[in-house]
């Protein structure tokens, strides 16, 4: 029983970490300002002093507890006045209506975590993200502790750290909720890295804040160029004003019961603290994609290709069409016949399912072949491919009609955007997937057509798909077309800079030694170039320099010793490899790595500074 008593104290000490206790029927009048700045993250990048640009919020709001069981509160938020101020241009101030129009609920625990934020149907995003940026706020506890919490900035690992009456509040690791997304490049070279500091102080009496004030840093970068940044800073003061008494409480036995005793006529919906995405879209003095053609259709004929109107153009149309229908869409792309080659274009650069249907749409009454081919081949570099672009070209490549041209642009596609949307790890395992490799490899199977074969093989060297390389194995060893082993060589070579299995290993062994066939020297060095970055062992190692004796081609073996110098510069790993197999007198002498071919008559494997730590005697000359 005592046991019992104690963990029972134990959870109810935990439960009540936070000391922060709302009354019933008080208001709290607060006083908050927000300001938000973006500027370059990497000072010496800036040429000169450069002011930041944003903006400032700055409002009076309403804290009233409507509703009290145990250690839950329903608490409501108004907002009563509120402006907004540029940040980069001193005195331009606006009003913020939209920001007072509707009061928001949430649901505050005694352990200083918000539970679900209930908002009005009507309520416009930017105004909702604002409310919950404010609602964050309150989520605190008053002892040191680490938890994880949801909040605007998403799921968060927080740090809380008290000294008397403040609290210091950290946030790393954040990551964005489903709801709000998070957009990344499948190619990390081109993605980008976030790192933030986040960190709020507060402080209290008699177990009220009075004051909080909130810093969050974000500093962006380009992976491909890190002069390419971008800050976003983010600051928040809240100060208490006034407390009143005497307010409307609710009476209800639970939260649920609350909320529904509070949502009269203001369709209320529970959702969770993180935000939302603000649509982009266009609501006052909107202009029709339409309209947008026709005034930068000048600018997209093929004589302003090369200048500084075409990307101008392009660059004002994309953001129209991603916010059109598809109806829109296919309307323009009929009635702009003198330029549909660049609205193709566009249309696969918008990525939305209604521009891709809107084009396919249209293409179906395209007689010239050229046409189709374009938009398919821009396809090919979509960074963030959807499944029904993968269906359209699927659809497209089995139509009987196309021409040996398109549908072998087609097939390239296809492998492209295959690779591109499996870069994305659960995508990979999708059915429209599954069905692209199946159909692949039965073609592979039944096919006796090389011309047909050879597409195939291209396409897979594209899509990267791990399940093929059975068969481009079995291909690229007993073949007799010399360009389907080469494309099968070449797309198992690809295939390895992301996976590499014991059998392509194998198969590239026995390719570049013939063990049972001869092949091109082309073939053999992209076999040896598979072979020497899959971190061989030196047994291996040894075995390639000893095929460089006997090499019927002197500038073959030339090659060979060459690449592994190069590879010993940059990798000290292989480097100490190769030093073991040159240990052996069988390796280390004249005969082995003498000069081959006429490129290296004066310099060689032996003559390399390489060759002086393992007392080689041979000097270079040269």
């Amino acid at each position: 029983m005592k046991s019992y008593l104690f963990i029972q104290l134990i959870l109810t000490l935990v439960t009540i970490g936070c000391a922060i206790h709302f009354e019933p029927g008080n208001a709290y009048l607060y006083g908050y300002t927000t300001q938000t700045t973006l500027n370059e993250a990497n000072e010496e990048s800036l040429s000169g002093a450069r002011r930041p640009v944003g903006y400032t919020v700055t409002s009076d709001l309403r804290l009233s507890v409507m509703w009290k069981k145990s250690y839950d509160y329903l608490i409501k938020l108004e907002v009563t006045k509120s402006s907004l101020q540029s940040v980069s241009r001193d005195g331009v101030s606006t009003d913020f209506p939209e920001l007072r129009r509707y009061p928001v609920f949430f649901h505050w625990h005694g352990d200083g975590k918000v539970g679900r934020v209930y908002l009005p149907m009507n309520e416009q995003t930017i105004s909702a993200n604002i409310k919950k940026g404010i609602i964050s706020m309150l989520q605190i506890q008053t002892v040191d502790s680490e938890r994880t919490e949801v909040d605007a900035s998403g799921e968060c690992d927080v740090e809380y750290q008290v000294t008397g009456n403040k609290v210091t509040k950290s946030k790393t690791n954040c990551r964005n909720l489903e709801k709000a997304g998070q957009f990344y490049h499948p190619n990390k070279m081109f993605d980008s890295t976030k790192m933030s500091l986040t960190t709020s102080t507060y402080e209290f009496v008699n177990d009220v804040i009075t004051s909080a004030h909130s810093s969050d840093k974000q500093d962006i970068f380009l992976n491909a160029d890190k002069n390419i940044d971008l800050q976003v800073t983010a600051l928040q003061d809240l100060k208490l004003i006034n407390t009143e008494t005497g307010g409307e409480v609710v009476k209800a036995d639970s939260i649920e019961k609350a909320v529904e005793a509070v949502d009269a006529d203001l369709d209320l919906i529970g959702m969770l603290l993180g935000t939302d995405v603000d649509s982009p879209s266009c609501l006052i003095d909107c202009v029709s994609l339409k309209e947008v053609v026709k005034e930068v259709a000048s600018d997209l004929h093929a004589d302003k290709i090369s200048k500084i109107e075409s990307p101008r153009a392009f660059h004002k149309l994309l953001p129209v069409f991603r916010q059109a229908s598809q109806q829109e869409i296919t309307s323009v792309l009929r009635e702009n016949k003198n330029i549909l080659p660049q609205l193709l274009d566009i249309a696969a650069a918008t990525q939305t399912d209604s521009a891709i249907e809107a084009a396919i749409e249209v293409l179906k009454d395209e007689t010239d072949y050229r046409m189709k081919e374009r938009f398919v081949m821009a396809t090919s570099f979509s960074s963030h491919p959807r499944e029904s672009l993968l269906k359209a070209l699927l659809e497209m490549f089995k139509d009987a009609s196309n021409g040996p041209e398109l549908s072998e642009s087609v097939a390239l596609a296809l492998g492209s955007v295959t690779r591109t949307f499996c870069q994305v790890e659960e995508q990979c395992s999708l059915e429209i997937v599954q069905k692209i490799e199946s159909m692949f490899i039965e073609i592979l199977t039944e096919s006796k057509d090389p011309v047909v074969i050879l597409k195939i093989v291209r396409a897979l060297r594209n899509a990267r798909l791990h399940g093929t390389t059975q068969n481009l194995i079995h291909l690229a060893e007993n073949s007799t077309d010399n360009a389907i082993i080469g494309a099968a060589v070449q797309a198992l070579a690809v295939i390895s800079q992301d996976f590499v299995s014991i059998n392509v290993l194998d198969a590239m062994g026995r390719i570049y030694h013939q063990n049972e066939r001869s092949y091109d020297s082309g073939v053999r060095t992209t076999a040896l170039a598979v072979l020497l970055s899959s971190r061989p062992s030196v047994y291996s190692l040894t075995t390639i320099l000893l095929s460089t004796v006997n090499q019927t081609d002197g500038h073959l073996g030339a090659y060979v010793l060459g690449m592994m110098q190069d590879l010993a510069t940059h990798q000290p790993e292989f480097k100490e490899k190769l030093g073991q197999a040159l240990n052996s007198t069988r390796l280390r002498n004249y005969h082995t790595l003498s000069p081959g071919g006429k490129a290296n008559a004066l310099t060689s494997f032996l003559g390399s500074k390489y060759m002086h730590q393992y007392n080689a005697t041979y000097m270079n000359i040269a």
